[in-house]
C-alpha cells in the first residue's frame, strides 16, 4: 500500500480516530500496533466475543455476509459480515492511507477497511486482522500487474485468485517492525479491469509467543487460515464498468440496519437521512461496548441480556470547537425528535440510580436508546469541553435476535 509522508500519516490517524471511536488500532502503523497489543485475561468483560481465546474462534469469526458495500463511481461492490468492523474511507482520499513502509502503490485511493474485532483474537498472538479495499484508476495495466510481483526484499508465497471473472495476482510478505518480537504478514492482491487497477491488502500482526516478553500472549495463529477467511469477502465482489449514479441514488452506499433482518427498529430508518453514520453491530456473545456487569443499562437493564448496535457520527474536522459543539447538539436534537416521534420515552429516574446513568436514556418495548456525545479532540491529560462526535447506542434484548 502507499508510501505516505509522515504528515499524511498523522492526518490519517486523526481522521480514523474520529471515525472509529476505538477502532484506531486497526489502521495504526505496525510499530504502534505491536506496542499496543497486550495479553488479556480470558475472563475480561471489556467486550463481546468468545469467553476463552482460541485460534479457532478467529478462523470462524465471520457470520454470513449480510451487509453490502456498493461504489458506483468505481464499479465495485462486495458483501461482508455485520460482526466485522467496517469503515468507508473514500471521502478522505489519499490522506486516509497510513505509512505502509513503501509497500505497494503510493497513488492508491482506499475505499474501505474491514477489521475482524479484537474479541476474536483473544487468547492468540494476533492483533485484529484487516482487509483494505483500494483502487487506482490512473495506473496502466503493466504497472498494475507489477505491483504484486515478488521483489528481492519480499518473502512468502504468491498465487492468483479469480474475482468476478478478473484474475488477481497476489504476493505475501513478512515485515518485522520491532525486531524478532513482532511480525506483520501482508498479502497484496492486484487485478486490472475496466481500465482501473483494483488493489486489495490483507494484514495481520503477530507477536512471537516464544519471546519472554510475549510468552503469555496465547496460541500462535495460522496466518494463512486468517487470510482465507478474509478472502471469502473478496470472492463476493462484483466489478463492473463505472457509471454515473441515477438521480437520487448515492454514489457510495452501505446496507443499513433497517434494511436487514437484524432486530433493529425498522421505524427508525429516518436516521439515515440525518447523518452518514459509522455503524457497528454486535460481534456476538454480548453487548458491543464494554459495560461492567455491575453497571446497568440506563440504570435498569442487565448488560448480559442485550445486544448493541452503535451509531457514531463525527462532525467536519475543520469546524472550530464552538461550531463542533453546536453541530453535535443540533444532530442529537434531531435524533431525539425522531425517536420520540416513534414512541420512545425518556426514562424516569428511579430511587438509588445515579442521574448520570439515566441521562440521555429512552425506552420503548424493552429497547433502550442512549443519545450521547464524544470527542476526538482531547487527550487524557488535558481538560475537554468540546464534543465533535454524536454517539447513539441501541440496546436490543438478545431474545429479539435471530
Amino acid at each position: 500500500m502507499p508510501n505516505a509522508s509522515k504528515q499524511n500519516q498523522s492526518i490519517a490517524l486523526a481522521v480514523l480516530f474520529v471515525l472509529s471511536l476505538g477502532g484506531l488500532q486497526s489502521l495504526m502503523p505496525p510499530e504502534s500496533r505491536a506496542q499496543s497489543l497486550q495479553p488479556q485475561s480470558s475472563g475480561s468483560t471489556s467486550g463481546p466475543g468468545p469467553r476463552r481465546g482460541s485460534p479457532e474462534n478467529l478462523y470462524a469469526a465471520a457470520r454470513n455476509p449480510e451487509l453490502t458495500y456498493t461504489n458506483l463511481i468505481y464499479g465495485i461492490s462486495f458483501r461482508y459480515p455485520s460482526n466485522f468492523y467496517f469503515q468507508k474511507l473514500l471521502a478522505f482520499g489519499k490522506s486516509a492511507n497510513p505509512n505502509r513502509s513503501g509497500y505497494g502503490d503510493p497513488d492508491e485511493t482506499l475505499l474501505a477497511v474491514i477489521t475482524i474485532p479484537e474479541a476474536f483474537s483473544r487468547g492468540t498472538n494476533a492483533g485484529s486482522p484487516q482487509l483494505l479495499i483500494g483502487i487506482n484508476p490512473q495506473l496502466p495495466i503493466e504497472s498494475c500487474l507489477r505491483l504484486s510481483r515478488p521483489a528481492r526484499s519480499e518473502s512468502g508465497p504468491s498465487g492468483s485468485l479469480t474475482i468476478d471473472g478478473t484474475e488477481f495476482s497476489w504476493q505475501q510478505d513478512i515485515h518485522k517492525p520491532n525486531g524478532p518480537d513482532a511480525e506483520v504478514y501482508r498479502r497484496y492482491y492486484t487485478g486490472y479491469a475496466h481500465g482501473a487497477c483494483y488493489e486489495f491488502q490483507m494484514e495481520v500482526l503477530t507477536l512471537n509467543v516464544n519471546s519472554p516478553q510475549h510468552r503469555d500472549m496465547g496460541a500462535a495463529v495460522d496466518v494463512n487460515r486468517v487470510f482465507a477467511e478474509l478472502e471469502t469477502i473478496l470472492l463476493t465482489s462484483t466489478i463492473r464498468v463505472a457509471s454515473p449514479s441515477p438521480a437520487g441514488t448515492p454514489a457510495e452506499s452501505v446496507t443499513e440496519p433497517w434494511q436487514t433482518s437484524l432486530p433493529f427498529p425498522k421505524e427508525l430508518g429516518g436516521l439515515g437521512d440525518l447523518a452518514d453514520w459509522q455503524i457497528r453491530y454486535p460481534t456476538g456473545g454480548g453487548p458491543f461496548i464494554g459495560i461492567s456487569p455491575a453497571r446497568k443499562i440506563c440504570g435498569v437493564g442487565d448488560p448480559g441480556e442485550y445486544q448493541t448496535i452503535s451509531f457514531n457520527y463525527s462532525v467536519n474536522p475543520s469546524l472550530n470547537n464552538v461550531s463542533a459543539n453546536v453541530a453535535v447538539d443540533v444532530l442529537n436534537a434531531k435524533v431525539v425528535k425522531l425517536i420520540e416521534k416513534n414512541g420512545w420515552k425518556p426514562l424516569k429516574s428511579e430511587a438509588g440510580t445515579p442521574p448520570s446513568e439515566m441521562k440521555g436514556c429512552y425506552v420503548k418495548d424493552s429497547v433502550f436508546i442512549t443519545v450521547g456525545k464524544g470527542t476526538g479532540r482531547c487527550t487524557m491529560n488535558s481538560p475537554c469541553t468540546v464534543s465533535d462526535i454524536s454517539s447513539i447506542d441501541f440496546f436490543i434484548p438478545a431474545t429479539n435476535s435471530r
